[in-house]
């Protein structure tokens, strides 16, 4: 009788023999195909040697796809479109074949399911139809993600593989934010029409990243002995966060590192509440050292410095949710189920708005996932999109108010809470809902929320994690 290792290694060697015939035949058509199927055997190859592992990898490696998005692309979609397709290939076949794991959050899958079939039926019924497919794509890929880490952080060996990958994805983050510093590819580059148009990506993903992983490293900063690692890894993104010159992550950023700062002043060890201020004295720090950008990025905010027009705020944002709230609002059958995906874009092309990158003129989205939703699919889709927000709420406030768990568990919940919060001001000042770099790593921290309610345990961080004294290895 076969083992379960015995039947994992016969279907590794059948997958890479299929790989290579298939990459063989597709070499001849070209290599953008060949390569798509070398990355997807090789992807499922990792899937079937450790499924947790392979899909947590993705995870960690969505910051270095977000820098490579324009400029790599398989088979006719975008390396970030293909990341969503394996994401969501990984995460469906995990839960399908795990129904006991899948069992234990089962009740947490209504509100994600609603707000993704509601965009299809909404949006693949109109023009664009690939445009349409794509976008659903890349949502239900961090929602789909969200149930399957609930379903992997209900034990709890499972939430100490989840805390520990996504020390690595915070690291990894950092890294590459660093590299496109050193590049000048980042912030200062981009609000200086530096960057090569639809080569090099904007900083707001990245930057959105940084806030979203940052509780992560800030909850190994309270529970673990050694913290050398993450407080370096946290200095360093909330410096790269400063860097960025993106307001609304500003925004995100210190919602969060108020709750943090709060948490570590009550804390029990003096070295925490230190570091709680030692952070802002570092962003303070930074801040001034880059204070005529910052000023002139913030100056925008009240229309003073802009390449607008004398009546636009906040890079034009105001003529711009206008002109899609005007167009949305426009008949009783498009407020009710909008006009699909590309409708803003093409609200904002009639008003004669666009983002001016370089001698090139993008069109304009509404830059605010309420009126977004409104314009996809009217006041229905609007509606999904508020109920998950409530679904987001609800795992943040249930940890953070669970009264058996111990005080690092609740403190976790008052900074994804806290997340959460920030989040929502990311979706209301710049759409951040249709977006995977900010979105991947949110979907992790609402699932591993999820997860810790379902297990009923008392430690968000198994016992064993804190006394190997390490961030980053497992315990022996």
């Amino acid at each position: 009788m076969l083992t379960g290792i015995a039947i994992r290694r016969m279907g590794l060697l059948a997958l890479v023999g299929l790989g290579l015939a298939l990459g063989a035949a597709f070499a001849y058509n070209g290599p953008e195909q060949a390569m798509a199927v070398v990355v997807a055997i090789v992807a499922a190859a990792g899937y079937i040697l450790a499924p947790e592992a392979a899909i947590l990898s993705l995870v960690a490696l969505r910051p270095v796809v977000d820098v490579f998005v324009f400029r790599v692309s398989f088979a006719g979609l975008n390396v970030g479109v293909f990341w969503a397709g394996l994401m969501v290939a990984f995460c469906g076949f995990y839960l399908l074949t795990r129904p006991s794991a899948f069992r234990r959050v089962a009740r947490m899958v209504a509100v994600p399911l609603l707000f993704v079939a509601l965009l299809a039926v909404l949006s693949w019924t109109r023009p664009d139809f690939m445009f349409a497919v794509q976008e659903t794509l890349k949502v239900g890929a961090w929602l789909i993600l969200a149930v399957t880490i609930a379903a992997i952080a209900s034990r709890s060996e499972g939430r100490a593989t989840v805390l520990r990958f996504m020390g690595y994805a915070a690291i990894v983050t950092a890294a590459t934010i660093l590299v496109l510093i050193l590049q000048n590819r980042y912030g200062s580059a981009y609000y200086a029409h530096n960057l090569t148009y639809m080569q090099d990506v904007g900083p707001h993903g990245l930057a959105y990243a940084c806030v979203t992983v940052l509780p992560f490293t800030l909850l190994a900063i309270l529970t673990h002995k050694r913290i050398l690692v993450p407080l370096i890894t946290a200095c360093l993104l909330s410096l790269e966060v400063v860097l960025s010159y993106v307001r609304s992550a500003y925004l995100c950023f210190a919602v969060i590192m108020l709750v943090f700062s709060v948490i570590a002043l009550k804390g029990s060890r003096a070295r925490t509440r230190m570091i709680g201020v030692g952070v802002w004295v570092l962003v303070a720090a930074a801040g001034y050292f880059v204070q005529d950008e910052l000023i002139r990025r913030l100056a925008d905010l009240l229309g003073r410095s802009n390449q607008w027009t004398p009546n636009a705020i906040g890079s034009g944002r105001n003529l711009v949710w206008s002109a899609v709230w005007d167009q949305s609002t426009a008949t009783p059958l498009r407020t009710l189920l909008g006009a699909g995906s590309r409708a803003s874009m093409d609200y904002t092309a009639a008003a004669g708005l666009g983002v001016l990158s370089g001698p090139h003129v993008d069109l304009y989205w509404a830059h605010n996932d309420v009126l977004e939703t409104l314009a996809i699919g009217g006041v229905v889709l609007l509606c999904a999109y508020l109920l998950l927000f409530w679904w987001m709420s609800r795992a943040a406030i249930g940890v953070a108010r669970m009264k058996t768990a111990d005080w690092s568990s609740r403190s976790f919940g008052y900074l994804a809470t806290a997340t959460v919060v920030g989040f929502l001001i990311l979706s209301v000042a710049n759409s951040v809902v249709f977006s995977l770099p900010a979105c991947t790593f949110m979907g992790v921290l609402i699932g591993v929320c999820y997860g810790f309610l379902a297990s009923g345990e008392r430690e968000l961080v198994p016992a064993q994690e804190r006394a190997g004294h390490s961030w980053m290895r497992a315990p022996a």
